[in-house]
């Protein structure tokens, strides 16, 4: 099946502003709820853990969506929170690509065969797992056939362009910490969902990039 016109546009667009230079830190810090350290500080000392995540597009009725995670509940930093597609590098990844694109097929059975990778967005530093995140950008020419990871996946959450780029998903709200203290943070609601932390940097960095 062919791409449409109207998300083939979009996909040729969005290649082209990613050969630009992005926004970076200057997006991150729109929707930073604590100081992190500056990836580029980050990878002096190398005593990180690599990962990645993987933004993927697709055409639901001629409109471009973006699918997220709502990740299960766990003893971890990251219990219940949402998120992109993706986790830590494994010793038998070529590269983050593809780190990227098996952690979407564990979680959601994305076939990397399908996937093209076209960009990617810039670098970002997470202090309480100490991952550095490396956001892959990709498209399908339809909507991939979602199959989660009971274990690791709570629920499927389709979001469309329109919906990522409208200022009125820009929200504040409070959260509650695992070690109990609560921190009230910048964050975008979709599908009834709070997108905030690393997700909404990395989210906020693709909004300037489409601005």
């Amino acid at each position: 099946m062919e791409v449409n016109s109207k998300f083939e546009f979009f996909i040729t667009d969005l290649k082209n502003r990613l050969n630009n230079e992005l926004p970076g830190d200057l997006a991150h810090q729109k929707m930073m709820s604590y100081n992190r350290p500056l990836a580029s500080e980050v990878k002096k000392n190398k005593a990180y853990r690599e990962s990645a995540v993987l933004i993927l597009f697709y055409p639901i009725n001629e409109i471009p969506h973006v699918v997220f995670i709502l990740r299960q509940s766990y003893d971890g930093v990251h219990s219940a929170q949402v998120g992109f597609p993706g986790g830590k590098k494994e010793e038998t990844d070529r590269d983050l690509v593809q780190t990227a694109l098996r952690e979407a097929n564990e979680e959601l059975k994305i076939l990397d065969k399908e996937v093209f990778i076209i960009g990617e967005l810039s670098e970002l530093y997470v202090p309480p797992s100490n991952f550095l995140i490396s956001p892959f950008i990709g498209y399908t020419n339809t909507r991939p056939t979602f199959v989660k990871d009971e274990y690791e996946v709570a629920e499927i959450i389709e979001v469309p362009i329109h919906d990522i780029l409208g200022n009125e998903y820009l929200t504040t709200t409070t959260i509650s910490l695992p070690n109990g203290a609560k921190l009230k943070v910048p964050c975008f609601q979709f599908n009834n969902r709070i997108v905030w932390g690393a997700t909404a940097m990395i989210v906020q960095e693709l909004i300037d990039l489409l601005d």
